[in-house]
């Protein structure tokens, strides 16, 4: 009688055991990143010349300027598959590169600019792409917050953002031109929600379809072109061009008539280079 209780104790714990170990859940696995780096660059030029701060060009006005200041928010960047479908990627850059809640929002400055280009570092997943698109400006959200607890470089210390009127300037540019031997001064803060350029540099019909093969090596690059010149290229009275020496309506923008027209200037500063 005792041996079959021993065995029934002995079966009780076996059973037990199993029990157990069939319900031991197993870890999930590790999600593997599928996405590869590849660069964004950007080259500033004004027509036909490497563009760099406090050098001499001549706009379409004939009027010879120089900028002093030239900054932008890049925002919402993402790369166009072959459906036409905005996929957005990863900024891998941190030094003037912020997240929030998804959000990611990066200050490039000419003043920090390699003769005059910018490369930012970007991850995907690998394939067939037309093209990219990204926004020069904040997305709607970031844009009306407290930029005082923001951090960098969304905080007040990088002079972007309007202590007078709520939200960020989203492309400040500053100089001077030649009047009669005079320096005077022009000064464009282009800002507000409904300035909030999107740029797209991609195709999806036509003749003139674009790819761009982002390799999973990481050796690819887009290059994109960034031309001031076309800042100036049409004025206050369409179709002539902005005249800083002859026009003093033209000289400053915060908002109004004249930020809206450079703000359609710079809808065509941006092209794609292929070569």
């Amino acid at each position: 009688m005792k041996r079959i209780s021993y065995l029934l104790i002995l079966l009780a714990l076996f059973a037990l055991g199993c029990k157990e170990e069939s319900n031991t859940v197993a870890p999930p696995p590790t999600p593997t990143d599928e996405t590869v780096s590849f660069k964004l660059r950007i080259e500033g030029v004004f027509g036909t010349t490497p563009f760099a701060l406090n050098q001499p060009y001549v706009n379409a006005a004939q009027d010879t300027v120089r900028f002093t200041m030239a900054k932008f928010y890049l925002s919402e960047i993402s790369v166009i598959d072959t459906l036409g479908r905005s996929i957005p990627v990863r900024v891998v850059d941190t030094t003037n590169t912020v997240t929030i809640d998804n959000q990611t929002v990066t200050l490039l400055d000419y003043a920090n600019a390699q003769n005059g280009t910018f490369e930012l570092t970007l991850r995907a997943k690998p394939g067939l792409y037309r093209g990219m698109k990204f926004r020069v400006g904040v997305p709607f959200d970031l844009n009306h917050r407290d930029a005082s607890v923001q951090p960098r470089p969304l905080n007040v210390d990088q002079g972007m953002f309007w202590t007078w009127n709520t939200g960020y300037i989203f492309h400040r540019l500053e100089g001077n031109f030649d009047s009669l031997g005079t320096q005077r001064n022009f000064l464009y803060h282009i800002g507000g929600d409904n300035r909030n350029l999107t740029v797209q540099l991609a195709t999806l019909v036509g003749s003139s379809v674009t790819r761009f093969d982002i390799n999973a090596d990481g050796s690819s690059v887009f290059r994109a072109r960034m031309d001031y010149s076309r800042i100036f290229t049409t004025g206050l009275t369409p179709p002539n061009p902005i005249n800083l020496r002859q026009n003093r309506n033209e000289r400053t923008a915060h908002g109004g008539a004249l930020a809206d027209r450079v703000f359609m200037n710079t809808q065509s500063m941006f092209s794609r280079i292929t070569n």
